[in-house]
């Protein structure tokens, strides 16, 4: 019938649009995490170096605004996956890898709520720079973090479980960016090699602070 053609274009044209929604949020919040994984790895340069990388990200008076960017940025890109997932019939009769970043991605949303808690606001606690300036001090606040092995793997855990999410999901977004298809699968394996290694990258931070505990 009329009405049910024109109910089926709308819905093509939502699910359309929210896959578009979730693509580009995707590949935002891929790139944060590679500019938060080259800070994190100040740790390795010592004391200073970790807590003059948090002095600038905390001193920038842009930090409230970028911080609700990326907010908003997790907020759609969760929203938008359930919109599609919801319009595929993903929860009645969910593929292995939907249902895998169904999963993975309410298990991180969890796990962002205690990461913020034990980093943005954690209690400031006073540092003199190299500088002169006075900073928060990030480096400390990692090591009474992490000297605990539970923590450190819980930590390496969730590491674990957003890797399986970007394993996944990167598959999604290339097929998504309008790539050649000559070139779909060399992008899929080229871009998990290097989200693999980030992975590495972010768990090796935490190990670290550990080992120096």
């Amino acid at each position: 019938t009329l009405g049910g053609g024109m109910w089926s274009l709308q819905t093509v044209l939502v699910v359309d649009s929210t896959r578009e929604l979730t693509t580009r949020s995707a590949v935002f919040l891929i790139l944060f995490l590679f500019v938060h994984l080259l800070g994190n790895l100040t740790i390795f340069a010592g004391r200073d170096a970790f807590n003059t990388y948090g002095h600038l990200l905390r001193s920038q008076p842009l930090i409230t605004f970028i911080e609700l960017y990326l907010l908003a940025g997790c907020v759609l890109h969760a929203l938008s996956a359930s919109v599609v997932s919801y319009r595929n019939k993903a929860f009645k009769a969910p593929s292995v890898p939907r249902l895998k970043l169904f999963l993975t991605g309410t298990a991180i949303s969890a796990f962002l709520i205690v990461h913020v808690q034990h980093f943005r606001f954690a209690e400031f606690v006073p540092y003199k720079l190299a500088s002169g300036e006075i900073a928060q001090d990030l480096y400390n606040i990692e090591k009474l973090v992490f000297r605990s092995p539970w923590v450190v793997l819980f930590y390496l855990m969730m590491i674990g479980v957003l890797g399986i999410h970007l394993y996944f999901g990167w598959r999604n977004v290339v097929y998504r960016m309008g790539i050649p298809a000559e070139h779909t699968k060399e992008a899929v394996r080229v871009g998990r090699v290097v989200l693999v290694a980030v992975m590495l990258g972010f768990a090796a931070c935490p190990a670290y602070v550990y080992y120096l505990s």
